[in-house]
């Protein structure tokens, strides 16, 4: 495990919007890479000669990671990477499909709801479908709306993901990130 793969949101600033792990080794690296991203700065994305938001995948070394990141605090957290590192496999995060999953996702709470207004006050109405994942902790990262929704209900429909929060996901008892679509009603 020289590398991880996640999955990047480059701001027109050329920071990290959001990020979220596709395939790391343990579980225990997403705080580190998480501090490391907080930090790092990125050339900003130019289409057309205007900055923009983009998606990206990169490749995380993280050979400096692991040796400069304590894993073990306890005896058991100290035993269980320890296995981790005779049994990779079992510790690893990765992406899985809800059908994995220990439990179904639930969600939790939805947050506040954002509904879209036109000139004359008139509430739009429609449904947009939002890819999205779901980190370790039940919180949606990378939304992205169906490209043939109207922008400012594909808008509400993203801020409308981003409240909610879900149960933590869970596959074999270890903590996983799952990749979800959820259909949002809007003004209905």
């Amino acid at each position: 495990w020289e590398v991880g793969q996640i999955r990047l949101r480059i701001g027109t600033d050329g920071k990290v919007l959001d990020w979220i792990p596709i395939e790391l080794p343990h579980h225990d690296l997403v705080p580190a890479i998480d501090q490391a991203l907080k930090e790092a700065a990125f050339t900003v994305p130019i289409v057309d000669g205007e900055p923009v938001i983009m998606d990206l995948p990169a490749s995380i070394p993280l050979h400096d990671l692991v040796h400069d990141t304590v894993l073990s605090l306890s005896l058991s957290e100290h035993i269980e990477s320890r296995m981790a590192s005779i049994m990779p496999g079992q510790f690893q995060l990765v992406v899985s499909s809800p059908a994995d999953l220990d439990k179904p996702l639930n969600l939790v709470s939805t947050g506040d709801f954002y509904n879209v207004v036109d000139e004359n006050g008139a509430v739009l109405s429609g449904t947009v479908k939002v890819d999205f994942y779901i980190d370790t902790q039940g919180s949606p990262h990378m939304m992205i709306a169906e490209e043939s929704a109207d922008r400012q209900l594909a808008e509400a429909a993203v801020m409308n993901i981003a409240g909610m929060r879900f149960t933590a996901p869970r596959r074999n008892g270890r903590p996983t990130i799952v990749k979800a679509r959820m259909p949002i009603v809007l003004g209905d």
